[in-house]
């Protein structure tokens, strides 16, 4: 059920699929990228993660979400599942690529309560996130 809900969650993104990736988090959950952006962990609603994402992630063509050497432990009444992390994010033939390992809590009711990405490196063209948020300005225009 846990690898269930994580496959959901990234072929969810990967798709565009919002709908489907909020239905994976819980009612509140503390994500935390600040490894790689800089930004404080929060606590959010499913809404406010995927109202943030789906206003950058559509400025690449696609991206590849891909996650290996996973390892679960129970822990009374949540699953934490750590994992390596790749994803690729392509506009035309060009390529941005994020390593790391997430930590990704799972409670009883199999919700994502907690997200963390531990940020290792990056490679390809750097620029390609500054392309992306341009991209998304100007369909907002």
């Amino acid at each position: 059920m846990v690898a269930d809900v994580i496959r959901k969650l990234f072929s969810g993104v990967d798709n565009r699929d919002w709908n489907s990736v909020i239905t994976v988090f819980d009612d509140k959950v503390m994500l935390d990228y600040s490894s790689m952006n800089g930004v404080s962990p929060s606590l959010l609603s499913p809404k406010e993660i995927v109202d943030t994402w789906s206003s950058f992630l559509p400025g690449f063509d696609k991206t590849n979400h891909q996650l290996t050497n996973f390892n679960t432990i129970e822990l009374n009444d949540l699953t934490r599942v750590t994992c390596k992390g790749k994803a690729d994010h392509f506009i035309g033939s060009s390529v941005w690529t994020v390593d790391g390992d997430y930590v990704i809590e799972i409670n009883k009711d199999n919700k994502v309560s907690s997200m963390k990405f531990d940020f290792k490196n990056q490679s390809g063209d750097l620029e390609l996130p500054k392309k992306a948020i341009e991209i998304m300005q100007k369909r907002i225009r």
